[in-house]
């Protein structure tokens, strides 16, 4: 028997919940293959090169996701500094899951839009369908 966690990969219920570390290095995966641009991870965290932010919302879309949020980072390779002018947060959308796919793509579209020139790595929020409590992409699965 398997558990599916947050992100896409399959572990034996034996195995208990996935390593924020393993859902991490999954969801970079998923996003290498699917879209086009630099995606690199910051100790548990999966960051998107600023020029494949419109990429990945589409691709979180395409998934089935719905984005409650996002941030902006910049890095000099040792330090990852926060960009407080580059913080989204879109989970206040509600209504139907179609809906709020819908809206939170075109909220983050508007944002990412605007954010010139922006930060170089952005980090996102989702919550998957039939995910419970949202959870930073990578960092925590649930049974489902």
């Amino acid at each position: 028997m398997t558990s599916r966690n947050a992100t896409t990969a399959t572990y034996p219920l034996s195995m208990g919940s996935p390593t924020p570390r393993a859902l991490a290095l999954t969801e970079l995966e998923d996003l290498a293959t699917g879209i086009d641009g630099p995606v690199m991870l910051w100790s548990n965290e999966v960051l998107i090169g600023r020029g494949s932010a419109v990429d990945a919302i589409h691709f979180y879309r395409s998934r089935g996701d719905v984005i409650l949020g996002f941030e902006g980072f910049d890095t000099d390779g040792t330090v990852r500094t926060p960009r407080m002018d580059c913080i989204a947060d879109l989970s206040s959308i509600d209504g139907s899951w179609s809906d709020r796919q819908d809206r939170s793509v075109e909220a983050a579209l508007a944002i990412v839009y605007r954010w010139v020139p922006g930060p170089q790595w952005i980090t996102f929020v989702v919550q998957r369908p039939n995910q419970g409590d949202p959870t930073p992409e990578g960092l925590a699965g649930t049974a489902g």
